[in-house]
């Protein structure tokens, strides 16, 4: 699509009615790749000095306004997604729960499960002691043989809770590093998941999407910020604090307009 070479010098009231067409048509298809009013009126072909103040005027004509729900609600149909799905999707992420993605768990100590509260192992661990210690005790002489003590036992399960009465970490635990099944993950905490970074010293970062943005996002979406721009507002849903604020608001953009010769008519 061709620029609109919107210059200060065409910005009079002698612009043609075609110029000021083409115009609104560039900013509404710069408009609707970012959302962003004052680089598109800027990518649209606009030199003047004050781009963000241009593009708030245009934002506030109803036939621009209008024209770019148009444009929005025709990606909608071909995307064949309601604004339903995109509220959802920030929901999701907004209410999930980020202890899903924390490797971290606190489990019981080794000596929770013990026998009497002694050190306990895992059943390799057991095994490898056992053989340690009779090859030991074969290069001795058979009365200074000794016994082999199990301790508190094989069958240390990290993922057991601790023990209140345990004597060594009186029911506190310790902290363990537990693999994340990504797999597995609720659909929020899918989400949520935005992969994960290995380190040179081969320690994980898990990424996750950022919850606030979220729900700012989707805030916005249901309307219930309380941030209202011109043109974008309902007299009848705000309070006179809110109405009145608007007003002085537009009426010093537009004196701002007519003192700076900048007002556009297009």
């Amino acid at each position: 699509m061709p620029r609109a070479k919107l210059t200060q010098r065409s910005t009079k009231r002698g612009v043609t009615a075609l110029a000021a067409s083409a115009f609104r048509t560039q900013f509404i298809f710069e408009f609707v790749k970012d959302f962003n009013a004052t680089e598109a009126i800027q990518r649209a072909g606009y030199t003047g000095d004050h781009p963000r103040q241009m593009a708030s005027e245009l934002m506030s004509e109803p036939d621009v306004r209008a024209q770019i729900e148009k444009v929005i609600q025709a990606r909608r149909d071909r995307l064949e997604i309601a604004s339903d799905d995109v509220a959802k999707y920030w929901l999701d992420i907004a209410t999930a729960d980020p202890r899903e993605l924390c490797p971290v768990i606190v489990s019981c100590c080794r000596y929770c499960y013990g026998f009497d509260h002694q050190r306990q192992y895992t059943l390799n661990e057991q095994r490898d002691r056992q053989r340690r210690h009779y090859q030991k005790q074969m290069r001795k002489l058979l009365k200074d043989r000794e016994d082999f003590d199990e301790e508190g036992g094989d069958g240390y399960d990290f993922t057991k809770p601790p023990v209140p009465e345990c004597p060594e970490c009186h029911g506190v635990g310790i902290s363990t590093v537990k693999p994340i099944d990504v797999t597995k993950l609720s659909r929020q905490a899918a989400r949520l998941f935005n992969g994960y970074k290995i380190g040179k010293d081969g320690t994980v970062e898990i990424r996750l999407r950022d919850m606030d943005r979220a729900m700012e996002n989707l805030t916005s979406l249901l309307g219930l910020d309380k941030k209202r721009r011109i043109g974008e507002f309902n007299p009848d849903d705000m309070t006179d604090e809110e109405l009145d604020a608007a007003i002085k608001d537009g009426l010093r953009r537009k004196r701002i307009s007519i003192n700076k010769k900048e007002a556009i008519d297009v």
